[in-house]
């Protein structure tokens, strides 16, 4: 991270900045994905400052390896995760959203988690 992301604004900017420049190009150039990165909803990029703060450090800090092919591991997981989710086929370009697992809606204002954090 840098001095940017001391601020709400500036980590919302830089997870925005980081997501539509590194793991989104990654995971839409992925050879069995090959979709078109046009596809993807911008404004699904709902989170608190908070959860992109969270996120960008585990990532920068290997808690959480970026293995390729826009997938994600944790520590001791076997499992691999992915942080968008995928529309119908049947839309050209294919639908792209940030993967975000409701919250509470009192608690936080009506903003969500990115799904990885679910495992």
């Amino acid at each position: 991270m840098n001095e940017q992301t001391d601020n709400s604004k500036g980590i919302l900017t830089e997870f925005s900045h980081r997501l539509l420049n590194e793991w989104l190009p990654t995971y839409c150039d992925d050879p069995k994905r090959n979709y078109l990165k046009e596809g993807f909803k911008r404004d699904s990029i709902k989170m608190t400052s908070q959860d992109a703060r969270d996120f960008i450090r585990a990532i920068d800090t290997k808690i959480v390896t970026d293995i390729g092919d826009g997938r994600f591991r944790m520590p001791q997981s076997k499992a691999n995760e992915v942080i968008f989710w995928e529309g119908s086929k049947a839309i050209t370009p294919r639908r792209i959203t940030l993967w975000l697992e409701p919250n509470n809606y009192d608690c936080c204002n009506g903003t969500s988690s990115l799904g990885l954090w679910m495992a």
